[in-house]
């Protein structure tokens, strides 16, 4: 579910032309488009590698919470950076400038 809430949020991030790009062209296009660089894009990879444990059988790999837990951490991260955290930096900035106002 972390990739899927991951393609979700690039997909709205980069609007129309990634609706049928796979996840890995997502984190990709984001790249170039959105400026998802550093911590950010490895961030990314490590939340859809995290997809891919859970998506692709593997005999020598399974899906536990000790890998599903970290994962679903590094998708809330990602999520309060891109949605969260831009509307709490604009209310700080009106309310400095509300005060500022006043002096």
């Amino acid at each position: 579910m972390a990739g899927r809430t991951l393609e979700g949020v690039f997909k709205l991030l980069l609007g129309s032309g990634s609706e049928n790009k796979t996840l890995g062209s997502l984190v990709d296009k984001a790249s170039q488009e959105i400026g998802l660089e550093g911590p950010l894009k490895k961030l990314a990879k490590l939340i859809k590698d995290g997809r891919n444990l859970g998506a692709h059988f593997d005999l020598e790999t399974e899906p536990n919470k000790d890998i599903a837990q970290p994962v679903l951490e590094l998708t809330e991260y990602l999520i309060e950076y891109y949605f969260v955290l831009p509307s709490r930096i604009l209310a700080a900035e009106e309310e400095l400038e509300s005060k500022s106002a006043e002096y």
